[in-house]
């Protein structure tokens, strides 16, 4: 009998260094079982994301990835924005809690302008402010793959201009997760 093939791996809250991601990632550029990783609360920056997002653009297996609290800033959106331009199999992705900001945010949008396998993204808590969420707003005009999207706790003023952007996040299509209820 063939052994058991591994479908999810929960790698938790500090079971993980940087370098420990980096070692795993080489099995994972050929993982052809592995559809589901989560990292929650590794802290793995930078340099654990862009081996991670390297390895995302030759994996053609994982549709979930959950990198929440994982200390991705700036280089590893940027890394993760490249991937995603060529990835075709990554259904679901997690930032929660990472440095994305209003620049990350931008890549991100920029991005998902091309991918069209992208359909539930959660930027809960990542710092965006208006400006990522314009840069969302004017994305979602052009990508109908995107059907879900987080965006809870990302300093948007309360007293925010929602008819900039707000006839976009009205499309009956799209799921928008804030409990800030600007929308």
């Amino acid at each position: 009998m063939a052994a058991p093939k591994l479908k999810v791996l929960e790698c938790d809250y500090g079971t993980l260094s940087p370098k420990q991601v980096t070692v795993l990632l080489k099995a994972f550029k050929t993982n052809s079982t592995l559809n589901t990783f989560c990292l929650t609360g590794n802290r793995i920056r930078d340099d654990g994301t862009k081996a991670l997002f390297k390895a995302l653009k030759i994996n053609s297996t994982l549709t979930t990835l959950i990198v929440k609290n994982c200390d991705v800033a700036i280089d590893g959106v940027k890394a993760l924005s490249e991937a995603l331009k060529i990835n075709s199999a990554l259904a679901t992705l997690d930032l929660e809690g990472n440095d994305v900001k209003c620049e990350g945010a931008r890549m991100l949008a920029n991005t998902l302008k091309i991918n069209s396998t992208l359909t539930t993204l959660n930027l809960d808590w990542v710092g965006m402010y208006e400006e990522g969420l314009m840069a969302l707003a004017e994305t979602l005009k052009v990508n109908s793959t995107l059907t879900t999207l987080g965006l809870t706790n990302n300093n948007i003023a309360s007293n925010y201009d929602e008819s900039q952007c707000g006839l976009v996040f009205d499309d009956p299509r799209l799921v928008i997760y804030d409990e800030n209820q600007i929308y």
